[in-house]
């Protein structure tokens, strides 16, 4: 996908499952698109900073060896990533992380990403990426319910919403 064609509405490249060498993009990017700008304010985070990467690299660490992950990428070089989601197939399928690089924002590589987890079908989530809020806005009843426990190892709440 080139950067004129980045921008296009319908995503055409790959999905792939994730591999062990994507690791170290996925953590980067997971750990950098999780820190809010509204949590960059605080005036405490200045001090927080080393102790919120530490924690939560081992979050990320615990998705990475236990979740399942999809990545975007180019067709003709798959090691060019686009972006990730980290789902658990469950059902319903359930969410934890969505991430596009800016470059491919509005390209529907998101889209893509989700309905290959999906299938078109209602889904939960555990975490409010950026890129996944927008979904969520964009399709509420397409949510069933939020469960932010998951990600954490907890078993997912199957109760009804």
């Amino acid at each position: 996908m080139s950067k004129k064609t980045a921008k296009s509405s319908h995503y055409t490249e790959a999905i792939r499952l994730k591999r062990d060498e994507d690791d170290g993009f996925i953590a980067s990017c997971w750990l950098k698109s999780a820190m809010y700008p509204t949590l960059k304010e605080w005036p405490f985070f200045k001090d927080g900073k080393k102790v919120y990467r530490e924690q939560f690299s081992k979050i990320i660490k615990h998705a990475l060896d236990s979740k399942v992950f999809l990545v975007a990428c180019s067709a003709e070089e798959p090691d060019n990533m686009y972006g990730f989601v980290c789902f658990e197939p469950s059902d319903p399928p359930l969410i934890h992380f969505v991430y596009v690089k800016e470059l491919y924002r509005r390209g529907g590589v998101a889209s893509a990403l989700v309905s290959a987890v999906t299938k078109g079908e209602r889904f939960a989530i555990s975490s409010a990426s950026p890129v996944l809020e927008k979904i969520c806005r964009k399709h509420p009843e397409m949510i069933t319910h939020f469960d932010r426990f998951s990600l954490f190892g907890i078993e997912p709440y199957r109760g009804a919403p």
